[in-house]
Protein backbone atom coordinates (compact mmCIF):
# COMPACT_ATOMS: atom_id res chain seq x y z
CA UNK A 1 0.00 0.00 0.00
CA UNK A 2 1.39 3.38 -0.62
CA UNK A 3 0.49 6.53 1.19
CA UNK A 4 0.86 10.03 -0.21
CA UNK A 5 2.18 12.77 2.26
CA UNK A 6 1.98 16.65 1.35
CA UNK A 7 5.13 19.11 2.85
CA UNK A 8 3.98 22.58 3.48
CA UNK A 9 6.37 25.62 4.36
CA UNK A 10 4.35 27.28 7.54
CA UNK A 11 7.20 29.58 8.60
CA UNK A 12 10.70 30.78 7.37
CA UNK A 13 12.94 33.41 8.92
CA UNK A 14 16.94 34.01 9.00
CA UNK A 15 18.07 35.66 11.67
CA UNK A 16 21.61 36.44 12.55
CA UNK A 17 22.45 34.32 9.56
CA UNK A 18 20.68 31.16 10.92
CA UNK A 19 17.53 29.66 9.78
CA UNK A 20 14.74 29.00 11.47
CA UNK A 21 11.93 26.81 10.14
CA UNK A 22 8.57 25.55 10.30
CA UNK A 23 6.98 22.73 8.30
CA UNK A 24 3.69 20.54 7.93
CA UNK A 25 3.57 17.30 7.31
CA UNK A 26 -0.12 16.29 6.13
CA UNK A 27 -0.19 12.52 6.15
CA UNK A 28 -3.14 10.44 6.23
CA UNK A 29 -2.31 9.44 9.47
CA UNK A 30 -2.66 12.95 11.10
CA UNK A 31 -0.28 15.96 10.94
CA UNK A 32 3.41 16.31 12.09
CA UNK A 33 4.78 19.83 12.74
CA UNK A 34 8.66 20.20 12.32
CA UNK A 35 10.28 23.10 13.76
CA UNK A 36 13.94 23.31 13.30
CA UNK A 37 16.13 26.10 13.62
CA UNK A 38 20.18 26.07 13.09
CA UNK A 39 22.33 26.10 15.81
CA UNK A 40 25.52 28.15 16.04
CA UNK A 41 28.17 25.76 14.60
CA UNK A 42 25.04 25.58 11.74
CA UNK A 43 23.92 21.58 12.99
CA UNK A 44 20.10 21.05 12.32
CA UNK A 45 18.13 21.03 15.61
CA UNK A 46 14.95 19.34 15.05
CA UNK A 47 11.43 19.34 16.89
CA UNK A 48 8.71 16.86 16.08
CA UNK A 49 5.38 18.17 17.28
CA UNK A 50 2.16 16.16 16.38
CA UNK A 51 -0.65 17.81 15.06
CA UNK A 52 -0.66 20.93 17.26
CA UNK A 53 -0.42 24.13 15.09
CA UNK A 54 -0.68 26.44 18.59
CA UNK A 55 2.36 24.53 20.38
CA UNK A 56 4.87 24.55 16.67
CA UNK A 57 3.77 28.01 16.40
CA UNK A 58 5.01 28.62 19.87
CA UNK A 59 7.67 27.24 19.31
CA UNK A 60 9.01 28.07 16.39
CA UNK A 61 8.23 32.02 17.68
CA UNK A 62 10.01 31.32 21.19
CA UNK A 63 13.48 29.84 19.34
CA UNK A 64 13.16 33.15 16.89
CA UNK A 65 13.00 35.19 20.17
CA UNK A 66 15.89 33.05 22.06
CA UNK A 67 18.38 33.54 18.66
CA UNK A 68 17.48 37.18 18.87
CA UNK A 69 18.76 37.99 22.35
CA UNK A 70 21.35 35.64 22.24
CA UNK A 71 20.15 32.29 24.51
CA UNK A 72 20.87 29.78 21.60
Amino acid sequence: MEYNAKLCTQNESKINGRGVWHYLIDTPIGQIHVVEYENQQKELIRFLIDSNLEKATLKYNTICKNIVAGKI
